[in-house]
């Protein structure tokens, strides 16, 4: 393997190598690539390492744990880093270890707590990113990202009462950003406490700390919360403020359709969807993967309604990085396409692309008798095939 011929020096070299490779491993994505790169390159240093455990975080957490594991030397950043990695990847264990270590040694900052405790509330750990917290406050080693991440934290967690507290600790020291406000409104919201992320956004407009996830976070709990005309008034603000984009609009749209508004939800896809579709449907494909729910029902009936040419090609993701493999864009389009009676058949070489026909099967318009409608049913399957 590439670790065990690197020979990480940790002494001083002449910088310009360092910077050379160092812009060279920037650049690597794959990897094939960043194996490839350790092949070529066999003397690192730590801040190449550094790089290396972000690079393989995303690609091959196996190898970055090796990597790690194969020094004799650290520095705060490396721990960071590596904790982060660990976290974000599921291995928790691995993450604790390194923390302890970096405190045994006193190689902590601000950082490593913030990362510990993003990576204990990731991993379902709470008493640790609790113990973390308390402690990091206690050495003055906390700033508005570690409530941050607390905050958050101890919303994935089910801990409403301590993210609440950690809030009103945050207003106090004035160490509050955009996202803390975000965070802590979605938080509420999906812990039933509408009230709290109402008071939570009022205090974002006075401090002007909201932003377009601020807006965007805010629909989204009230639509979910029954409260429809908070939804749309902050929808309307967000608007004339110009922080409004594709997610502050497709959150309107499902809080519109979910309270039975749903001619404020088509006025808003008349202007702003609809004419990205039609778009779509001249290239022969339409990609779901960033629409929800109520936004795919809309998309279906006006494909419906517009008599759109078919066959049409809808991806729908397979569902790999939702929870539990579970899609549900793919399980929405499946359901409302049955419930109308579009035809449709899975790609045969891959599972999260779809072809359907718009034209509900008790339908038969004049230019598409039923033996074009068998054709174009078997072209859907030579389509699938190739």
């Amino acid at each position: 393997m590439p670790i065990k011929n690197l020979i990480i020096e940790y002494g001083s070299r002449d910088k310009s190598y360092y910077i050379s490779i160092s812009k060279e491993l920037s650049k690597l994505r794959h990897r094939s690539e960043i194996l490839e790169f350790l092949d070529k390159n066999q003397y690192i240093n730590l801040i190449i390492v550094n790089q290396l455990i972000k690079k393989l975080s995303s690609v091959d957490i196996g190898l970055c744990i090796e990597l790690f594991n194969s020094l004799t030397k650290y520095d705060t950043a490396i721990y960071n880093s590596f904790i982060s990695a660990a976290g974000k990847n599921g291995q928790f264990t691995e993450a604790r270890k390194a923390f302890m270590d970096a405190r045994g040694v006193n190689l902590v900052d601000i950082i490593t707590y913030n990362s510990f405790i993003d990576a204990a509330g990731k991993n379902n750990q709470f008493d640790d990113a609790k113990e973390a917290f308390q402690e990091a406050k206690a050495k003055d080693l906390d700033d508005t990202f570690t409530y941050n991440s607390f905050i958050d934290a101890a919303g994935k967690n089910g801990r409403f009462d301590d993210a609440r507290k950690a809030m009103m600790e945050a207003r106090k020291k004035n160490l509050t950003n955009t996202i803390t406000y975000a965070t802590f409104i979605d938080i509420a919201g999906k812990h039933d406490r509408f009230d709290d992320a109402r008071r939570a956004m009022m205090e974002a407009r006075e401090k002007n700390l909201t932003n377009i996830v601020t807006y965007s976070t805010f629909i989204d709990i009230a639509g979910k919360n029954g409260r429809f005309d908070d939804a749309k008034k902050a929808f309307d603000e967000a608007q004339k403020k110009q922080l409004a984009n594709e997610i502050t609009y497709n959150n309107f749209i499902d809080a519109a359709m979910k309270n039975e508004h749903k001619a404020d939800a088509l006025a808003l896809a008349e202007v702003y969807k609809f004419p990205c579709v039609d778009k779509c449907i001249e290239k022969g494909e339409i990609d779901f993967h960033y629409e929800n729910a109520s936004s795919i029902e809309l998309i279906l009936d006006y494909l419906i309604k517009k008599e759109a040419q078919t066959p049409l090609k809808i991806i729908t993701g397979k569902g790999l990085h939702s929870k539990d493999n579970f899609s549900p864009v793919k399980e929405k389009f499946i359901s409302y396409s049955k419930s109308q009676g579009i035809e449709f058949i899975q790609d045969k070489t891959n599972s999260g692309v779809y072809i359907i026909n718009t034209l509900p099967k008790n339908i038969v318009l004049p230019f598409y008798s039923q033996h074009k409608k068998e054709s174009v049913s078997a072209n859907y399957e030579s389509q699938c095939m190739q």
